[in-house]
């Protein structure tokens, strides 16, 4: 018999497509035994990616020793997983036994058996299991919020001076600010002075919170505050970390600030701050929110000249121009001519002072023109040539120009993909380890110590706007990959969008949202999504965009815009993001005053779940919720207290709906029965009639046929007064259902047949195959084999996957009257296959049976009897001992 279609959602039948950070987590699962593979293989094991805890253990970096890391992290993130809330399976002891213990011989099918399960369901629950081990990976390794590392360091000429008072005010407390031009060595100067402070610390080492701000990347509130969170984490204050992590949908900016001036105060020895590229924070005309925001923290935390915090902790101030009002204030200016034979001298380069004096004039003492002359000597030019060149173009883009010339194809290719990057990026993107070291050697790319790279700010600009078109598509396309699959979402999006890539850049980000805006990245992921136009996108990515922005903007307040962009998409029923789309409206206009707005709002989300191809019952109990409060904001204090109970309603129907899936029918019974007593005090016959109607088939699967009539009566009478006809049809095809199982066949064909026409018009597929069905059985059990066999090849050829297995069983008893053994056996076979994938042991259990029975009927008595202690089996959990006195029967 085809069980009732309320019973279940359909069901995908194929696994959700995984994401890149998924598909590295399983390769490096599947090599989990082969520590040395891992380190040289897994991105996941690169120092980048496992740099806390690197950092934590202080183990070297060599190969097989981070494989080593990495495989204590996957089984202690596996271990923590905790078991399905509605008591389904174990996911720790499911990873345990696929991926952590060693079988011998033992493949998933055996696996599964161990578990109890079917193969079809060990594959489902693994999958299940695989999702929430990559949720717990990605917030163990934070990669990120990865700690930025005091730069490595580089020869400094000339500014011993500058260094020692730097040391010295920075030692007393006091912030102490660098500013210069591009290029001048500030941010070489401030690595010093940090090194140098933190290694004669009276009490150990003392901690450095280095922070380079980078226009769009992170120069947001957030990314600074989680960065400042991971750092005080590392140094035993947890505070701030877990302010942020809490779950709270915005910030409380008061709150964190107090945590992180309490954190920084707490430490020992005192932590250093470094601020680099500060002056991206100062005012301007082309000033957003954001950045007066973050601004306004900065200038909070470090409070400066009166600053009461300067007696706590030092601070240092790079930029090429002042934010902040410093105790000590340093401006950098270029070497002398001796001082640019220094430099000229370190790459064996030797100047005569006519020479050295042409140079310092031509670069006016700027290391890194000094540098890049250099290079060029490098790249084969004479000295006279070279000099030449930078009195000829003394700027950087023209000097990297020449140099770019000089450089190989492998050289020109790595400098290309460096350059999209806009902060470090994986060393182990580049595979040339002798190109980096080259390039490192040259000065032109940076290594931070920890599986980083980079390019110079200054020399990236420069490079990058010498690349061709299509060589930075192609890196940016190249970069999104690499980093996806790191679990950067936030950054690959950004260079999906500069490839070109915008739907793919949202159906990347999209499902990991929550994620990425728990990691602080909602800033930098909205002033991406705000670079796409929604006009250059298809409906579904573009109504994806529209609710990615709209999230992202409710945290920063930015209702008018919510609206606006949301209003110039068309919202229909049938999408599943309808609902969603209707509750944030909802929100923005109830946060706005408007609450009677934001009533109709919640009331289009609730229709909108009702023709959804999926309901999602968690939702509409949450809808019910907000519709309740925007009713008591209007005043309508009744109609608050109505929605409230109809949110609780939906709240004991959806728990219903669960312990009847799992075949939990006594506990069902009593959360139906618990919603139909809420919604009567609601006042909601339409409430009243929905659930009369999941308690007429609730004990129709329970053999109470009396009471099952009497709710198919009270709940055709329900809706009928609402005029409900979806309801009276819905409500019809589970009666039809109840009659076959009362061996009422004759009958059951009137409303199957009228619900077949009736769902077919309004193109509900799902509902129109479970009369077909049931129409199906009911042929079969009044002889009609042809018309039986007819009607379940109509729901196969639908595709719905729910209905599938008892079309098949059908198909399966057809051909077993015939004595077609062979043929009824593969689609018993099929049929079981498949309702075990699905999870349906109310259709898993008459397949088992009646395969059985095909199996006698084949002499095969060993088999058979397997596959009716299987049916037994199922029947017992299903609490339907009515039906295991009929398996014993049927089997002998």
């Amino acid at each position: 018999m085809l069980k009732s279609n309320t019973s279940r959602s359909k069901l995908a039948s194929q696994a959700p497509n995984s994401s890149p950070f998924r598909v590295a987590l399983e390769c490096a699962l599947d090599h989990y035994f082969d520590a040395a593979w891992l380190g040289s293989n897994s991105p996941l094991a690169a120092p980048f990616m496992l740099q806390r805890e690197l950092l934590k253990e202080k183990t070297a970096h060599h190969g097989e020793t981070r494989g080593k890391v990495l495989q204590r992290v996957l089984a202690a993130c596996a271990r923590e997983l905790s078991p399905s809330l509605d008591g389904r399976f174990d996911p720790a002891r499911l990873l345990s036994l696929t991926f952590f213990q060693s079988h011998q011989n033992l493949n998933q099918a055996g696996i599964a058996m161990q578990l109890g399960l079917s193969p079809a369901t060990y594959y489902r629950h693994r999958l299940e299991a695989l999702a929430l081990l990559d949720d717990a990976l990605a917030r163990t390794l934070q990669p990120t919020t990865r700690t930025e590392l005091v730069p490595p360091p580089r020869p400094l000429v000339g500014r011993d001076q500058l260094l020692d008072s730097c040391v010295t005010a920075l030692s007393r407390g006091q912030c102490v600010a660098i500013s210069g031009g591009s290029g001048l060595g500030k941010t070489s100067l401030g690595a010093a002075v940090a090194r140098r402070l933190t290694s004669q610390s009276a009490t150990g080492s003392a901690p450095t919170f280095w922070y380079t701000f980078r226009r769009g990347l992170n120069d947001h509130t957030e990314a600074f505050l989680y960065a400042l969170a991971n750092f005080l984490l590392d140094n035993g204050q947890n505070g701030l970390w877990l302010q942020l992590t809490a779950g709270q949908t915005k910030i409380n900016e008061q709150v964190a600030l107090d945590l992180a001036q309490s954190g920084l105060a707490q430490i020992n020895p005192k932590p250093l701050m470094v601020l680099d590229e500060i002056d991206i924070l100062l005012p301007a005309d082309s000033d957003t929110i954001e950045t007066v925001r973050l601004r306004s923290l900065i200038e909070a935390i470090v409070q400066t000249p009166h600053n009461p915090l300067t007696a706590v902790f030092p601070v240092l101030l790079i930029g090429q121009q002042l934010l902040l009002e410093p105790n000590v204030h340093h401006v950098l200016h270029g070497l002398s001519t001796d001082q640019a034979r220094i430099v000229t001298s370190q790459s064996n380069i030797q100047l005569n002072h006519d020479e050295a004096r042409a140079l310092q004039v031509a670069t006016r003492g700027n290391p890194l023109l000094l540098k890049l002359f250099c290079s060029l000597i490098d790249g084969s030019s004479t000295v006279k040539e070279a000099l030449s060149l930078v009195q000829a173009t003394p700027t950087v883009g023209l000097l990297l120009q020449r140099i770019r010339r000089k450089f190989t194809l492998q050289e020109r290719m790595t400098m290309d993909f460096v350059s999209v990057f806009r902060g470090y990026l994986p060393a182990d993107l580049v595979t040339n380890d002798a190109v980096v070291d080259r390039l490192a050697q040259l000065e032109l790319m940076t290594r931070d110590g920890s599986g980083g790279i980079a390019l110079l700010p200054t020399l990236r600009e420069a490079w990058l706007q010498q690349t061709s078109a299509e060589a930075r598509q192609h890196a940016h396309k190249r970069a999104a990959a690499a980093l996806a699959i790191r679990s950067h979402f936030t950054e690959s999006a950004w260079h999906l969008v500069n490839a070109r890539e915008s739907a793919q850049a949202i159906s990347l980000w999209f499902p990991a949202r929550s994620l990425e805006i728990g990691r602080g990245n909602a800033g930098t992921a909205l002033e991406i999504f705000n670079s796409i136009s929604r006009e250059e996108l298809s409906p579904e990515p573009r109504r994806m965009l529209i609710l990615i922005r709209a999230e992202l903007r409710r945290l920063i307040g930015e209702s008018d815009a919510i609206l606006d962009d949301m209003d110039a998409v068309s919202w229909p029923g049938t999408d599943p993001l309808a609902g969603a789309a209707f509750e944030i409206k909802g929100d923005v206009l109830r946060d706005s005053d408007q609450p009677e707005r934001a009533a109709a709002q919640y009331l289009a989300g609730l229709a909108a779940l009702e023709t959804a191809s999926q309901r999602i019952e968690s939702q509409r109990a949450r809808l019910h919720i907000r519709l309740g409060d925007a009713y008591w904001l209007a005043g309508d204090m009744p109609g608050g207290f109505r929605q409230a109970l109809r949110g609780r309603y939906a709240a004991e129907q959806f728990q219903g709906i669960m312990f009847r899936r799992r075949g939990d029918l006594e506990a069902a019974l009593r959360h139906y029965t618990a919603a139909l007593e809420l919604a009567q005090q609601a006042e909601d016959p339409a409430a009243c009639a929905m659930v009369h109607s999941q308690l007429a088939w609730l004990n129709s699967q329970r053999g109470a046929p009396t009471e099952a009539e009497d709710h198919f009566e009270r709940a055709l009478a329900g809706f009928e007064q609402v005029g409900d006809v979806v309801g009276i049809m819905r409500c019809k095809t589970n009666l039809g259902a109840h009659l076959i199982q009362n061996r009422q066949f004759e009958a059951s064909l009137t409303p199957a047949t009228e619900a077949v026409a009736f769902f077919k018009r309004l193109k509900q597929p799902a509902w129109m195959c479970t009369n077909l069905g049931n129409a199906a059985e009911a042929n079969l059990e009044l002889g009609n084999l042809d018309e039986a066999e007819q009607l379940s090849t109509q729901v196969l050829a639908a595709e719905e996957q729910s209905s599938r297995p008892y079309a098949l069983t059908v198909l399966g008893r057809v051909h077993l009257a015939r004595a077609q053994l062979s043929l009824s056996e593969r689609y018993l076979r099929e049929a079981v296959q498949m309702a075990a994938g699905l999870e349906d042991r109310w259709a898993e259990a008459p397949a088992r049976r009646t395969l059985a029975a095909c199996l006698r009927a084949q002499n095969l008595s060993q088999d058979a009897q397997a596959e009716c202690e299987a049916a037994i089996a199922l029947y017992v959990a299903l609490g339907l001992p009515w039906e295991v006195d009929q398996t014993r029967l049927i089997c002998g």
